[in-house]
């Protein structure tokens, strides 16, 4: 046993409004401009010319502007995140400034963690090498303080 059928024709899709359209910049001008100027037509002729062109129109700010949404969601996530990175870095680097000076305002307690922040900041200020009479490198603090008096020697006179 055969059974045929006809195949039958595929409806035409409604037209959907969709709200997202209303917030776009060029949506009430492209309405606005969709008004038929014709006075001389029936109320109907012109409610349907309008509808219809208005169709079209919003169709192809559709195609224009909201055909690729995922792809604006995900720029936009990235976007955002990226802001919200920076925000964020931007917050630490306060909050270790802060806790700087929040521990220069604890004063000298004489502990020797306090005193040993002090050397360790002292000692991290020191010249230990310099490069000096084409590009050689000496080490040491009396080389360097050598070197360091010598240039001032010659730029102030002996």
């Amino acid at each position: 046993m055969v059974i045929n059928t006809l195949g039958s024709p595929r409806p035409n899709s409604s037209f959907q409004f969709y709200t997202m359209w209303i917030r776009d910049n060029d949506f009430l001008p492209l309405v606005a401009s969709m008004l038929p100027l014709n006075p001389h037509k029936g109320p109907y002729n012109r409610l349907k010319m309008f509808l219809r062109k208005t169709k079209t129109a919003i169709q192809q700010l559709n195609k224009n502007h909201f055909a690729d949404l995922k792809n604006q969601q995900s720029n936009r996530e990235r976007e955002v995140r990226d802001k919200y990175t920076r925000i964020f870095s931007s917050v630490i680097d306060i909050i270790r400034q802060q806790c700087k000076v929040e521990w220069i305002t604890y004063k000298d307690d004489c502990t020797r963690y306090f005193f040993a922040k002090a050397k360790q900041r002292k000692t991290a200020s020191y010249i230990f090498e310099m490069q000096y009479e084409l590009g050689r490198l000496n080490q040491g603090f009396p080389a360097v303080a050598t070197i360091m008096q010598n240039y001032y020697k010659g730029l102030l006179g002996e």
